[in-house]
């Protein structure tokens, strides 16, 4: 993908394990029932970035990391997580 799309961006939202349980367990008529959680979680591929995940915040600090992708926190408001990933899409991050 990044070979086709040179500048591609990533933003791998990171929710704890509860919070995303919570989230199923409230939604209606939904395709993926709860149960299934752990499995999804299992065969998960985050991005290796020097063994562990790292933030927005953190990118200059950690030159390792795999270029084009962020972890932001998926707990936040739509619009917040909105409003950051037009950013990183902007280029307008730190």
């Amino acid at each position: 993908m990044r070979a086709l799309a040179p500048g591609t961006v990533f933003a791998l939202l990171d929710v704890p394990r509860a919070v995303l349980e919570q989230r199923l367990t409230q939604r209606q008529g939904h395709y993926m029932p709860a149960s299934q959680l752990d499995s999804q979680l299992a065969t998960l591929e985050a991005p290796a970035v020097g063994g562990a995940r790292h933030r927005a915040r953190r990118r200059a600090e950690h030159p390792e990391n795999e270029p084009g992708v962020t972890v932001v926190d998926g707990v936040q408001t739509v619009e917040a997580l909105a409003a950051q990933v037009a950013a990183l899409v902007t280029g307008a991050v730190d």
